[in-house]
């Protein structure tokens, strides 16, 4: 897993690696990138950086596990909360 705050240093990593004798033995199965945005139904902040939810999700602590597993992200939930008005939605969660 690599991460990297813009697209332009994720090329350049992904660049640097296929220059490598590694990358003429190894061929990329798919990739996948993450974008992390604040929700608008959370409390507005000025500055988005003293947020303790959003500073956790911009640099999470990755465990130093032997395995990971990144699962799709689905925005279906049981209760059909999009359907719901904006101001509901927030009191859900």
């Amino acid at each position: 897993m690599i991460l990297r705050p813009t697209m332009k240093e994720l090329n350049e990593v992904e660049t640097e690696f296929n220059k490598t004798i590694l990358a003429d033995y190894t061929k990329p199965a798919y990739s996948f990138v993450s974008v992390i945005e604040k929700s608008s139904y959370s409390p507005m902040s000025a500055n988005l950086y003293d947020d303790p939810a959003m500073r956790a999700k911009l640099y999470p602590v990755i465990p130093k596990n032997e395995y990971g597993c990144i699962y799709p992200m689905s925005k279906f939930r049981g209760d059909q909360t999009y359907c719901l008005c904006f101001l509901r939605k927030k009191e859900k969660g």
